[in-house]
């Protein structure tokens, strides 16, 4: 999908002064560094981690497999942010509407089960 636009751009949690070459690497799409994006809540907290919750990935794997190369919307939410069911359901109702599959990652209890298909 990337190499289908012409000047794609990719949100990246990175901050830019310490990250500059990395976010340059790549010379057919423009990274920008949109970060650090941890909240402050969790800098002193030794017991967060982002792996909190161990998922099977095998039927998401397949589902990815059936699907055409390049065609599937990925996107996750952080395990740290809130985010609103108003603007979950604008998110959702955006991504229904573009007529591609995607795959949407977020946390438990942000409205997890209501967003869930078969």
């Amino acid at each position: 999908m990337l190499n289908s636009e012409e000047n794609p751009r990719v949100l990246v949690n990175a901050f830019e002064g310490l990250e500059f070459d990395a976010l340059r690497i790549l010379k057919h799409v423009t990274m920008v560094g949109i970060g650090p994006s941890i909240p402050l809540i969790f800098l002193d907290d030794d017991t967060f981690r982002a792996d909190m919750v161990e998922i099977s990935s095998k039927n998401y794997m397949d589902w990815l497999k059936s699907k055409d190369k390049g065609s599937v919307i990925y996107m996750a939410f952080s395990s740290y942010s809130e985010i609103s069911s108003q603007l979950m359901e604008e998110i959702g109702n955006g991504l229904l509407k573009c007529g591609r599959p995607f795959l949407c990652v977020i946390r438990e209890g942000q409205d997890a089960e209501r967003w869930r298909t078969s």
